[in-house]
């Protein structure tokens, strides 16, 4: 199927990987040769692995979601950096992050904004011109206050 480059026993203790919901694909990580890890889907019908991140940066641990449109790994990616008060270098910490990838080109980005727009209907009081609003207005008023005078005379 594939093989790791460096990889020696205590490093295969980190190693992870996931099959697709359908089980026609492993996900998995190995070493590069540039010294960082890379993503892999091996097709068991095709009898092929297929190289899914760059390399550029490190990505490892990938999982596929259940119903098998993306996938979902640990990367490398987030450089924030903060300088040492040791040694007048930068350090940067928490550089792991989950990233996702969708997996057909026609399967929408996880984080995709929605649509959120709202309808709502006017009614015929709300049509009016605001002059004949504010009489229509005026004129639940002064029922409502009719009906409060009402209801306080029994």
């Amino acid at each position: 199927m594939d093989q790791a480059l460096r990889w020696a026993d205590g490093q295969l203790q980190n190693f992870k990987s996931s099959w697709s919901p359908d089980s026609r694909y492993l996900a998995y990580h190995r070493d590069l040769e540039n010294q960082h890890e890379g993503i892999f889907i091996y097709d068991a019908d095709e009898k092929k692995s297929h190289t899914v991140t760059s390399g550029f940066y490190t990505a490892t641990n990938p999982v596929f979601d259940p119903g098998g449109k993306y996938l979902y790994l640990l990367t490398g990616q987030n450089f924030n950096p903060v300088y040492s008060d040791l040694d007048n270098t930068f350090v940067y910490p928490n550089t792991t992050m989950l990233g996702v990838i969708s997996l057909q080109k026609s399967t929408d980005y996880v984080l995709a904004p929605k649509n959120d727009t709202v309808t709502f209907k006017i009614t015929e009081e709300e049509k009016l011109p605001k002059a004949d609003s504010a009489k229509v207005v005026k004129k639940k008023k002064e029922k409502g206050i009719a009906e409060l005078k009402q209801a306080a005379k029994k």
